[in-house]
């Protein structure tokens, strides 16, 4: 059993806020499923903001999240504890820790991760999270810049392999001049029985679910519907504002008459996201970037077909026939709105269940947390070079 190894690993985040949507959900469900495996896991994070917006916890409780109080810098917009970098190394130092997985790039709280593990010898892997994508570095560039020279890149140097979810994300980090091992290794997903037919009758729904943010192509999602105009189609658009982004995508949504169309029902967790995926004939997520698009996977396990852009890297829908990968272009996605809302819904569902056995077989948790497991091993010098590891 893994257990038996001994292994004992930490994975640090900035937050575990829920309205930061896919990566602390990704975080908290990867320490659950390692520690059902057997692996000893440690989580550390920071607590700060509103007591509205929770933070996420690990399923099980054999995961004990350890939090170091922090505060929002007002001019610099981003999160800064005195207390973090102490409790990575107390932590580090007390429960006997082999192993430090740390999530995110850029922040204050992953410098001050890096920095313990360099002073502690401790092994460091860094997942980036999609956060050296073209699109992501160009967001906030100047402190980007600033924070790479200062110490961002030095961090990275640090680490004994970076972690990336696709083959796309992995150039990203080879553009930025990186050459640590880097590990290529899928998000897991949680995939059920098919779901029940409780969407084909009625009003059919396509749902966007994810941050309501500029770079999730929204209001590209709002002028191809309007192009289209499906007769007995509603979009729901669910998932946290960020920075007001909500109103500027409302107002387009005005301005096209598709307000008896389109429909916000605000963040979504748990079963009340379940349902959401439940109730809906097609998921549509135009983004203009993902290095994973953990809302594509679940819909997909969920038996939705999919609509997505080529700004994510699931060219394999289209290829296994379970949905569109089309140009992130306004005249692109109209096309494939047109094809999806037109075609029966039995062939709808039949694309579904495709998609379904393709996350079924290539993305369950099993294989996800055999990987970590083998490049923990192989980081600590216990185990032979991952043929996932490029």
């Amino acid at each position: 059993m893994i257990g038996e190894r001994g292994l004992h690993v930490m994975h640090t985040i900035a937050g575990l806020k829920s309205s930061a949507g896919g990566t602390s959900n990704s975080v908290a469900t990867t320490c659950s499923e390692l520690a059902r495996a057997g692996v000893e896991i440690e989580l550390v994070s920071q607590e700060f903001g509103s007591p509205d917006d929770w933070s996420l916890q690990p399923e099980v409780r054999a995961v004990q999240a350890r939090f170091a109080r922090a505060v929002r810098l007002p001019v610099l917009g981003s999160v800064y504890s005195t207390e973090y970098r102490r409790l990575v190394e107390q932590t580090c130092r007390e429960r006997g820790i082999q192993v430090v997985h740390d999530h995110g790039l850029w922040l204050p709280a992953n410098h001050a991760v890096a920095s313990a593990c360099r002073k502690l010898r401790m092994p460091l892997i860094v997942s980036t999270h999609g956060m050296l994508s073209q699109d992501a570095v160009k967001h906030q560039r100047l402190k980007k810049v600033l924070a790479w020279h200062a110490y961002q890149r030095r961090d990275l140097d640090s680490a004994v392999a970076i972690c990336v979810t696709s083959m796309q994300e992995a150039e990203d980090v080879r553009s930025k001049g990186c050459s640590q091992p880097i590990a290529v290794i899928s998000h897991g997903v949680n995939v059920q029985a098919p779901r029940a037919d409780t969407a084909s009758a009625g009003t059919k729904t396509a749902l966007f679910l994810g941050r309501i943010h500029p770079i999730k192509g929204l209001l590209s999602l709002v002028e191809a519907w309007a192009a289209v105009r499906p007769v007995g189609w509603q979009v729901i658009v669910a998932g946290p504002d960020e920075d007001g982004y909500r109103s500027v995508v409302a107002a387009a949504v005005q301005q096209a008459g598709l307000g008896d169309t389109f429909k916000f029902s605000g963040a979504a967790y748990g079963q009340a996201r379940d349902e959401l995926y439940a109730g809906a004939n097609l998921f549509v997520l135009p983004s203009f970037s993902e290095n994973f698009g953990m809302a594509i996977a679940e819909a997909l396990a969920s038996g939705l077909p999919v609509i997505t852009t080529k700004g994510t890297p699931w060219e394999v829908i289209a290829r296994q026939g379970c949905g569109w990968w089309v140009d992130a272009t306004v005249p692109a996605l109209a096309s494939a709105i047109r094809e999806a809302t037109s075609i029966p819904v039995g062939e709808l569902q039949a694309m579904g269940s495709r998609g379904h056995i393709l996350v079924r077989d290539d993305f369950g948790w099993s294989g996800v947390v055999s990987k970590l497991v083998a490049l923990y091993a192989w980081a600590l010098g216990s185990g032979p070079r991952p043929g996932f590891v490029v």
